[in-house]
């Protein structure tokens, strides 16, 4: 889909009214605040989190303290961080590393029922297919919990209705979402209840935290890299980003003297 302008119709639809019965964030005068302050501005959402298995500690808390104790000495190709603690040296995913420090502090948030959203100065809007507005509607309760705040805007050209994304998780507040939610709805459409919409919000917490994150190469600043060292002090990160891939890489002095045979 795509943006483009538009005006509202002069009468909602019957898609847009049963929109409007179902939305929980209509329903409790979730966004009855005044409008934010040019820029955007922070609000927070207090509603029950999914059951989701909790890992880390409480937000804050350490449990990596050895990234504490690493120097940065350090980057390769814009990509990869270097750093020093005692008798080894650090190789670490700049990207992994950020998508893991962003995923679980969604989760979190998300488990503790506190999803930060941002309010868009620019609203974005969100064109759908029919297969794509009904997964949207069918979504709207678990996007709402994640931050995302949806309203209805009218017929859409491509067959379904338009929507207006008013609001998004405070980490993807400088991002286009609008492909991203669609997907996001049509996933989580897709998986039903119980376990497998379990699974679905963890996959869609996986997009959300990569979508988040600077891809690619890019200039590494040393106060860029201890603010990740720190983020990542504080994160689960069972040495793994979301999916699966490794962050870190610890290689011992001994290991350098074996491979040069000193």
């Amino acid at each position: 889909g795509g943006g483009g302008g538009g005006v509202l119709p002069a009468a909602p639809s019957e898609r847009t009214r049963a929109w409007e019965t179902r939305s929980s964030y209509r329903a409790a005068g979730r966004w009855a605040a005044p409008p934010p302050p040019p820029g955007g501005g922070a609000v927070e959402s207090r509603k029950p989190g999914l059951p989701l298995v909790a890992t880390g500690g409480p937000q804050g808390e350490v449990v990596n303290a050895e990234f504490l104790e690493m120097e940065f000495r350090g980057d390769l190709w814009g990509e990869f961080i270097v750093t020093q603690r005692s008798d080894a040296f650090y190789i670490i995913d700049r990207h992994g590393a950020a998508e893991r420090v962003a995923f679980e502090r969604l989760r979190r948030s998300l488990r503790e029922g506190a999803v930060k959203a941002q309010m868009l100065l620019l609203p974005q809007r969100i064109e759908t297919t029919a297969q794509e507005r009904d997964a949207l509607v069918a979504a709207s309760e678990t996007l709402d919990r994640l931050g995302f705040v949806i309203e209805p805007f009218g017929p859409s050209l491509s067959g379904g209705e338009s929507f207006i994304l008013k609001a998004v998780p405070a980490l993807l507040a400088e991002r286009d979402c609008a492909a991203l939610v669609r997907d996001m709805a049509v996933e989580l459409a897709a998986a039903g209840g119980s376990a497998r919409a379990e699974a679905a919000v963890e996959s869609v917490l996986m997009r959300a935290a990569c979508h988040s994150v600077v891809r690619g190469a890019g200039t590494v600043t040393a106060e860029g890299a201890r603010a990740l060292l720190r983020d990542l002090a504080v994160t689960d990160l069972s040495g793994h980003c979301p999916h699966g891939r490794p962050v870190v890489r610890r290689f011992t002095r001994a290991e350098v003297d074996a491979f040069f045979r000193r």
